[in-house]
């Protein structure tokens, strides 16, 4: 019957089955743990000395956090002694108990049926069966101390400082169950526990200096504040690192506030980061920019399809299908015509965990904007504030598909970006040569990072009674605050520039909007989030992308608390309407849908 269906498996040619199984494991879904420990002690207090008052404080704090992430998996080997049944004596056995060979038998092993749904027995699923995870701890130890007072009185105004010393230090450990150690399932890799940790000291100082204001005013400057902060930092993994900030508060009128600052920050990795344990498995990669469907998008086409042409024609398997078809087709022609199954199914080993070359994440950053707190309206508060970032060795999630597009979309590509994943150099029966075959998901210094964008506020607090010229009705503050995202572009070579704003990774506009009623012990609160209308990635188009635009996304949430003598009550309803992510990206919107919250608060004194 085969034979007559094609003549290839009268020759000899293979036949290939394939199923994903439903029933061979106890559960199909992965659960994940966090229990969170906090315990912390402070003191502090005050004293004078020639008449100038001065604070101090120091504190501690150990927290510790235990997880676990557990799943059920296929053990390889025992899979490959059920699935291969034969019959005997009437039954249906392993093979491996019906051969001539003795010492490979297991009394164990339960036969499996690929056929049909639900044949898959209790003693099978027990057999081929294993429980895998991981096991982690991090703990951190705090001290913090702070000193800080009046310098001196000056004419404009009180000469304000504050200095502090901190040290952290921060342990993690990450231990795999043992079938992640032994490789037991999936591609075979064996997980190796890691551990590590690091203590920082940080050294800070800040002063408030007012240049104008008080008894010393002029036209136009009611009030003109210089503020300056400097903090180093010393951390044993990371090295050390000078940050400041430097600001500008001028009060122009009553009500009327312009205000500035200039800053260096950094942000070091974390140790899930840096120790995460690896693990590898068989999964889809995303978009590969070689792609027929995508070789003309991408910042800058040109450079995208001569990275690729070059590739194609330096691999003379690249393009060409399991039958041979395309063998005899140039590179372009091969390019052409070339599509990565790896997009959309399982067929790369892609490989997860943390990257301890991470460098500090560096950043200088501008903000300047308008303060308004009009005395016609009491309790009116509106501001707009504009940011610039410029950010380098910006510690970003990257996957296989960013790897991918920062190695053929830049001219230049960092040779340690385009290792991160391979491709087939020949078909392997199945896939056509050129489908990439491993894969990498970690975190990944991206080399410059821009961000420009203005954050919008207005707040208005007041007495409902005011409003009624009834008594005491409570308060109500009603607040909305919006982002406007202008520009967000990633550049790992710092030549070829990649635009993420108006995507769903940084929308054009995100706002929140803000109702709080209080009075006496009650108080309820209602949230509103907006997610504007986006593109569903950076440069799609209906061509590469099959629904290149996200719709708008808003979801609402309402909480009540009321406060009887030490005890408050909460209760809260988040996502109130149950509303999903904008079709097809789970990202952008809330994919938990609508959730119940209860809690208690009790003081003891």
């Amino acid at each position: 019957m085969l034979s007559a269906a094609s003549p290839a498996f009268a020759a000899g040619s293979p036949l290939f089955l394939s199923k994903y199984f439903y029933d061979l494991t106890p559960a199909n879904d992965q659960t994940t743990n966090t229990d969170t420990y906090r315990a912390a002690l402070s003191a502090q207090g005050d004293f004078d000395i020639a008449s100038r008052n001065f604070y101090w404080s120091i504190g501690g704090s150990y927290a510790r956090v235990e997880g676990q992430q557990r799943s059920w998996q296929i053990v390889n080997a025992k899979f490959q002694n059920a699935i291969n049944a034969v019959s005997s004596g009437g039954q249906i056995v392993c093979g491996i108990n019906a051969d001539a060979i003795t010492t490979n038998n297991d009394p164990a092993c339960a036969p499996i049926n690929p056929f049909g749904n639900g044949n898959v027995s209790a003693a099978a699923r027990d057999y081929v069966s294993t429980r895998a995870g991981l096991d982690w701890v991090n703990e951190q130890v705090d001290l913090l101390a702070t000193l800080g007072g009046t310098l001196v009185t000056l004419p404009t105004g009180k000469l304000d400082f504050s200095l502090a010393y901190e040290h952290r230090d921060e342990q993690a450990r990450f231990d795999p169950l043992a079938a992640n150690r032994l490789g037991l399932f999936g591609t075979g890799v064996q997980q190796v526990a890691q551990s590590g940790g690091y203590d920082t000291d940080e050294f800070s100082a800040e002063v408030i200096m007012p240049l104008i204001g008080r008894d010393f005013q002029l036209p136009l400057v009611k009030l003109l504040e210089a503020k300056g902060a400097f903090r180093y930092v010393d951390n044993s993994y990371a090295g050390h690192q000078n940050v400041w900030d430097l600001g500008l508060r001028w009060e122009v009128l009553d009500g009327i506030t312009l205000r500035g600052s200039r800053s260096r920050n950094f942000r070091a990795p974390t140790l899930t980061q840096l120790l995460a344990p690896s693990s590898s498995g068989l999964d889809s990669t995303g978009f590969d920019p070689c792609d027929a469907d995508r070789i003309n998008g991408g910042p800058n086409p040109a450079t995208r399809r001569a990275n690729c042409l070059a590739v194609f024609t330096a691999n003379p398997g690249y393009g060409v299908d399991a039958d041979g078809t395309g063998a005899s087709l140039s590179a372009a022609g091969r390019l052409a015509r070339f599509q990565d199954p790896s997009e959309n199914f399982a067929r790369a080993t892609v490989t997860s965990g943390g990257n301890p070359a991470l460098r500090n994440e560096i950043s200088n950053t501008w903000t300047y904007g308008i303060l308004l707190q009009p005395r016609f309206v009491p309790g009116l508060t509106i501001s707009a504030d504009r940011i610039e970032i410029d950010l380098k060795n910006g510690l970003s999630a990257f996957t296989t598909a960013d790897f991918a597009a920062a190695c053929y979309d830049n001219t230049a590509p960092d040779p340690a970006v385009c290792n991160a994943f391979t491709r087939l150099a020949a078909s392997d029966g199945i896939s056509p040569g050129g489908t990439i075959a491993t894969g990498t998901s970690t975190t990944f210094n991206a080399g410059v990072v821009r961000y420009h964008g203005e954050n919008y506020m207005v707040d208005y607090q007041f007495r409902v009674g005011d409003l009624v010229n009834g008594g005491d009705l409570g308060r109500l503050q009603l607040t909305a605050t919006a982002t406007h995202n202008t520009l967000l572009t990633t550049s790992v070579t710092g030549a070829t520039f990649v635009r993420t704003d108006d995507t769903y990774l940084s929308p054009e506009w995100v706002g929140r909007f803000n109702v709080a009623y209080a009075r006496g012990p009650l108080r309820l609160t209602y949230q509103l989030q907006y997610y504007g209308q986006t593109d569903a990635g950076p440069n799609v188009s209906i061509e590469t992308t099959p629904n290149p635009t996200l719709a708008k996304n808003i979801v609402h949430d309402v909480s009540a608390q009321v406060e009887l003598a030490r005890i408050a009550l909460r209760f809260g309803i988040d996502n109130l309407t149950d509303k999903s992510p904008s079709y097809p990206q789970i990202a952008y919107g809330d994919i938990l849908g609508r959730r119940f919250y209860v809690g208690a608060k009790i003081k003891f004194r």
